[in-house]
């Protein structure tokens, strides 16, 4: 009893507060008792490390008021205790805002080895591409579509004809220049008579190179020289060595081991070879009249006077070609191109697509501005897409008629007033699918691409960001074909066949136009960003 009075005594008379601590370390210091108190209630013997002291107080003898008994210790932590504890501060990070598709995925998540899942998309619904009763009809109306046998031009026909039958029966070379007007059957002449020749005869070797395809004037020696050898490593020759190598093929007699074969040399776009010095084209010139040479060389061009005007030292090398010009369609001609390949529909025995009439309205619009058959066939195509869309929404409504409608005078004069807009307009009219194939020409930046290179191209930058629904290849394809109705992208077959690894696009419009008209659609002008 009297220890216990001697101890209480000693609390009343002491301050509870020890000496010289600031209101925040006694706070801290508190927090720390009840915490140790709180967590060893059951233990009678409590043992803590001495707080660090202050310098100052590091050789004062403790004083008989700060020691507590056990007792008295555990009640003032358990009244501090009981006080509202006080919300700690939370720290705030700022970060910077990012838009929904940025996002990276967080480490936590890549370390569980799981790959983020893209967004799933809601934007753009694709094209429906299903084919109907005007699909055979608008593919044989194609610029590029393989015709058996191309209708009228006789006369250019007999003239090429005996051109090539005469190298053929003399094994001797010569040279032909064939011009004329875009779209007046140049290309289409000639390719029908050499490949009848080189089916009828075997000892003939064909090659046919389009010169749009050559980016250094230079590089048509490699290019040719390969097409004849089937050898790719010729293409990496340079100019002196594939023009020597090729100089020696062409100018082989029997004596020497050469094959003994009539080289037909087809050089479509000739005028891509213009250059300063013209080295190229007198040297493919003067080949036909070298000793021996057995080059049979047809070039075909745009310009009239292209021997004379850009060539003229042919005439004292004697190497001036024969000239052949082909004269503009007239409207009987292009009409009766037009039916033909109406005709030709497979599956639509007697049907009529396009009104006669309204064919020959067309023809004749065509021949008395320019004669050229590409025009008038773009405009037939049109005038079926109109009624394409007019059919469907017919079958919409419920009016569905078993004939299909034909295209009339209406639809050929709304199709004309299209074809004749500027580029830029044409653009700034077309859907969003047809612009993103665009921007993706563009982008690509070949003169002349592989349609299939061009589709994967398209699927990658679709993709990308997930902005548009990649369309399938069978609507790209369709999507295509209705560009170059438009006569704002280009279609070539490289072979006879029409698959689609065969065909290349190319754009016909300038890529200037293409930037201009997207400039204000912020979807498709994430295609130039570099990723």
């Amino acid at each position: 009893m009297s220890a216990e009075l001697a101890s209480s005594g000693m609390n009343q008379s002491c301050p509870s507060t020890p000496l010289r601590r600031s209101k925040r370390l006694q706070q801290k210091l508190a927090l720390a008792d009840c915490t140790d108190e709180l967590c060893n209630l059951p233990q009678t013997n409590i043992f803590t490390t001495p707080k660090r002291k202050r310098n100052a107080d590091i050789y004062k003898s403790p004083s008989p008021c700060e020691t507590f008994s056990d007792q008295a210790k555990l009640e003032r932590a358990i009244s501090r205790h009981s006080q509202t504890p006080k919300t700690p501060r939370r720290v705030v990070q700022l970060l910077t805002p990012q838009s929904h598709h940025m996002r990276t995925p967080t480490c936590a998540f890549l370390a569980r080895g799981f790959t983020p899942k893209r967004p799933d998309f809601t934007g753009t619904p694709a094209t429906p591409g299903t084919p109907s009763v005007y699909t055979n009809a608008r593919q044989q109306l194609r610029r590029s579509a393989r015709v058996q046998q191309v209708v009228g031009r006789s006369e250019e026909k007999s003239k090429v004809f005996e051109f090539v039958s005469t190298c053929v029966e003399s094994h001797t070379g010569a040279a032909l220049y064939v011009s004329g007007a875009p779209g007046t059957g140049k290309t289409a002449v000639i390719t029908e008579v050499v490949s009848q020749f080189s089916a009828e005869n075997n000892d003939i070797q064909l090659c046919s190179l389009n010169c749009m395809t050559v980016s250094n004037p230079r590089t048509i020696f490699a290019k040719i020289l390969a097409k004849l050898t089937n050898s790719l490593e010729a293409e990496a020759l340079d100019q002196e060595s594939a023009k020597q190598q090729l100089a020696a093929y062409l100018s082989r007699n029997e004596k020497q081991g050469s094959p003994c074969a009539t080289v037909i040399l087809v050089l479509d776009e000739m005028d891509y070879l213009v250059a300063r010095e013209q080295e190229v084209l007198y040297t493919l010139f003067e080949w036909p009249t070298l000793e021996n040479s057995r080059l049979c060389l047809i070039g075909i061009a745009n310009a009239l006077d292209l021997t004379e005007r850009i060539l003229p030292r042919l005439r004292t090398k004697n190497a001036v070609p024969k000239l052949l010009s082909f004269p503009p369609y007239s409207a009987k001609d292009i009409a009766d191109i037009i039916q033909t390949r109406l005709n030709a529909v497979s599956g639509s025995p007697g049907v009529t697509f396009i009104h006669p009439a309204a064919i020959d309205l067309c023809s004749r619009k065509v021949a008395s501005s320019s004669g050229d058959l590409r025009k008038a066939l773009d405009i037939c195509r049109r005038a079926l897409e109109l009624v394409e869309c007019e059919n469907r929404e017919q079958v919409a409504k419920g009016e569905v008629s078993g004939v299909p409608k034909p295209a009339t005078i209406s639809h050929v004069v709304r199709a004309t007033s299209v074809l004749s807009q500027s580029a830029s307009s044409r653009i700034k009219s077309l859907s969003m699918q047809q612009k993103a194939i665009l921007c993706t020409l563009v982008v690509h930046g070949k003169s002349s691409s592989n349609i299939l290179d061009v589709f994967e191209r398209y699927c990658a930058l679709c993709q990308r960001d997930n902005l548009i629904h990649p369309l399938t290849s069978s609507e790209f394809c369709d999507v295509i074909n209705s560009l170059e109705v438009l006569s704002i992208v280009q279609l070539r077959s490289k072979h006879r066949t029409s698959r689609l690894a065969d065909r290349a696009v190319t754009l016909c419009v300038p890529e200037m136009d293409v930037i201009t008209a997207v400039a204000d659609i912020g979807t498709l002008k994430r295609f130039f960003d570099k990723s």
